[in-house]
């Protein structure tokens, strides 16, 4: 019981410690520290730059050896999350009764999800630098579903317009990122030290910055537009809380490594990508109501993440 009681502090205190820190990128962005200009570009140095340090920098002096030998189960998990974070979409529509027109934006809002500006930060506090390479390939995976399956189903298409998956947007530095922090896990090479040193310098800014940006996107909306919508607030808690819970009691007697089945957990109920209202905007789908599931979602997280984590505690 004490262990439980442990592990629902500690996530409770990071993500107040996370909460803190979004709440200065509001008041910065309140003050016109940070404006959309310098959050648009913000929001590129951390997804080219310091997020891409932070996955190859969790590699460090790693060996394979027990988590190396759970890097299949987790492509299987990772892959299997995609297909129930879409499904979670159509269930999502089914008890909302969302119209028509919103429900392909549903689907794209529950893959499009926050795993490596809210997920990376999250997971590493709370299951610590161990977990990182197990989010890495997350990451990967998800990034392939979001930019096909996700693409396909919110961009509009003329009759029997054949859908081409986005290869430009696909090949993003997340993406390849988790790609060199597999391959450099799974193989002897290691960075020289400095190179090392220098990568995680650059890499342990990403959890603060991405928080004052999150922070800094709550600042742009007006309260009312962003609290009013209820649908929101049911689709918060069925997939960011209901189905997390019910696929723990489902999978934990087959998932042996408790770590993994923990990441599975959090990173399935992680909040809409900040990306979301972008792509959306961009192929002609509702980008205010993907705005607002951004916004709420990520405030809610800071309550649902450590629901789900005491869950998990007290079941397993």
């Amino acid at each position: 019981m004490g262990e439980t009681a442990g592990i629902i502090l500690t996530t409770i205190e990071q993500m107040l410690v996370l909460f803190v820190v979004a709440c200065v990128g509001f008041f910065c962005a309140k003050r016109d520290i940070i404006d959309t200009e310098v959050r648009g570009k913000l929001s590129r140095l951390l997804t080219e730059v310091t997020l891409p340090c932070m996955l190859v920098a969790s590699v460090g002096d790693a060996q394979p050896g027990e988590a190396g030998a759970g890097i299949g189960l987790t492509f299987g998990l990772a892959i299997a999350q995609g297909f129930l974070l879409y499904a979670s979409a159509w269930l999502c529509n089914l008890v909302l009764r969302t119209p028509k027109a919103d429900r392909p934006l549903y689907y794209f809002m529950s893959l499009a999800t926050n795993t490596g500006f809210i997920g990376l930060p999250v997971v590493s506090a709370i299951y610590g630098a161990d977990a990182v390479i197990f989010v890495s390939v997350f990451i990967m995976v998800l990034s392939v579903f979001t930019f096909s399956l996700g693409f396909a189903t919110i961009a509009p298409r003329k009759p029997g317009e054949k859908f081409r998956l986005p290869w430009d947007k696909m090949l993003n530095p997340p993406l390849i990122g988790s790609v060199i922090t597999v391959v450099l896990f799974l193989s002897p090479l290691r960075l020289p030290g400095v190179v090392q040193d220098s990568i995680s310098t650059i890499g342990s800014v990403t959890s603060p910055l991405a928080m004052m940006i999150v922070g800094a996107i709550v600042s742009e909306m007006p309260a009312k537009e962003i609290f009013s919508d209820w649908r929101l607030y049911l689709y918060s808690l069925i997939r960011m809380l209901a189905i997390p819970c019910a696929l723990y009691v489902v999978l934990e007697p087959f998932v042996q490594n408790p770590l993994l089945m923990g990441v599975f957990c959090v990173l399935f109920a992680m909040p809409v990508g900040s990306m979301a209202s972008m792509f959306a905007l961009q192929l002609g789908a509702n980008d205010r109501l993907a705005a607002r599931g951004t916004v709420l979602t990520s405030i809610l997280s800071f309550v649902l993440t450590p629901l789900l984590v005491a869950f998990m505690a007290i079941v397993g």
